[in-house]
């Protein structure tokens, strides 16, 4: 569980500092996608922090699932295993 939590603290923090970097660059303007075929080569590496992007969202979404198993067979092993109706 605490595995989980860890890799959720990082993907975290890698998503938001590739945010700020995309948001820096001017990913998220129409001028950026409108000037991309003339910029092309400068427009691909400001682009860069999408894969960082990618790979924050992936450890993210890992770590809230690594923990929300580790949560619920720590209550299965303490409470037993909850059987509906």
């Amino acid at each position: 569980m605490p595995a989980g939590v860890v890799l959720a603290i990082v993907g975290g923090l890698t998503v938001t500092r590739a945010t700020s970097r995309l948001r820096r660059a001017g990913a998220f303007d129409g001028i950026f996608w409108s000037s991309f075929r003339h910029f092309s080569g400068y427009r691909m590496r400001a682009l860069r922090p999408l894969g960082v992007l990618a790979l924050g969202l992936i450890l993210l979404a890992l770590g809230l699932l690594a923990f929300y198993y580790g949560l619920s067979a720590f209550y299965a092993g303490h409470l037993g295993h909850i059987r509906p109706g």
